[in-house]
């Protein structure tokens, strides 16, 4: 059985569906989800789906919406050998939602991130790149996003929303870093669009145009974003995004351009090497007919030409 949580809530098994109706048996199995293999405690239910003010009944009507869910999960399951209470069993104290008969993508989510993580300290960014889009390509929305959450589920969809920020500027990190500069410029402009105040994209947008040979659109981003800033938060950009900006002030052409530099240094050998060569002639000239001696010829005058003729 599969359950997507990295957008609206899906349950299926062997490409069918089922959907669950009821906005406090959603909550549950989400929470269940989330918690999948661990006890989740009848307090800990009782809490996010009525927080501080439960209904007397609130034990009872817990078990209600774990029969119903079972009854959904059979219906799923039907014709295979799985048993529902096996796979959403009661324990002391609460229930437990059995991992090996349930992977959910956010499961599969964090370990492609993992994977992608690995690859990157290891310093194989094509491999980390490909992981951390995979795992980026699972998200289908929001999480959670059509599941009404109590503290526990706000929090869990807020850390896998972060999470998905950050994977996302790692894959970016790892398009720079095998020099993919000018393909990152359109998807970093949207980025810093949609995060105003995010210093990380910024900084990596303000990159991306640098080594694109944009060095006045990378300080224009760096001043937007300064604005943005102070005006919202009265704080100035971070140390990093600064010195990236004075590095840009002070650089030209970008330090990870060897080929360009290289290109540089040989256009300068070859100039200076053409002056000496032009310095080498006018000396061999002056050798031959000293420039004293043309300045000692006399101009012709008008007068003096009408007198020799």
């Amino acid at each position: 059985m599969e359950i997507g949580l990295l957008g609206p809530l899906l349950v299926s098994f062997e490409g069918r569906q089922v959907q669950l109706t009821a906005a406090k048996q959603r909550t549950l199995l989400a929470l269940l989800v989330l918690h999948a293999g661990q006890l989740v405690l009848t307090d800990s239910i009782v809490d996010e789906l009525w927080g501080e003010a439960p209904c007397l009944s609130a034990a009872a009507t817990v078990r209600t919406y774990i029969f119903q869910i079972r009854k959904v999960i059979g219906r799923l399951l039907n014709g295979s050998r799985s048993d529902p209470q096996e796979i959403l069993r009661a324990a002391p104290g609460g229930y437990v939602l059995k991992t090996p008969g349930t992977v959910s993508d956010a499961d599969r989510y964090e370990k492609s991130v993992a994977a992608g993580r690995e690859a990157l300290a290891s310093g194989d960014y094509a491999a980390a790149g490909l992981r951390f889009e995979k795992a980026l390509g699972l998200w289908r929305g929001s999480a959670l996003m059509d599941v009404r959450t109590g503290s526990r589920l706000q929090a869990a969809a807020q850390r896998l929303e972060d999470s998905r920020l950050i994977v996302l500027e790692h894959r970016v990190d790892a398009d720079l870093r095998l020099g993919r500069h000018r393909e990152l410029l359109g998807e970093l402009a949207g980025l810093c669009v949609d995060h105003p105040l995010h210093e990380g994209l910024h900084a990596q947008y303000m990159l991306a145009l640098h080594r694109s040979d944009r060095r006045s659109d990378a300080l224009a981003v760096y001043r937007r974003l300064r604005a943005a800033m102070i005006e919202r938060l009265g704080l100035e950009p971070a140390a990093r995004v600064q010195s990236l900006q004075q590095e840009i002030l002070r650089t030209a052409v970008p330090a990870d351009v060897p080929e360009l530099t290289a290109l540089l240094h040989a256009q300068s050998r070859t100039i200076g090497e053409l002056t000496s060569r032009i310095a080498e002639i006018e000396s061999r000239l002056g050798m031959e007919l000293p420039r004293t001696r043309l300045a000692s010829v006399p101009a012709r005058q008008e007068g003096g030409d009408r007198h020799a003729r």
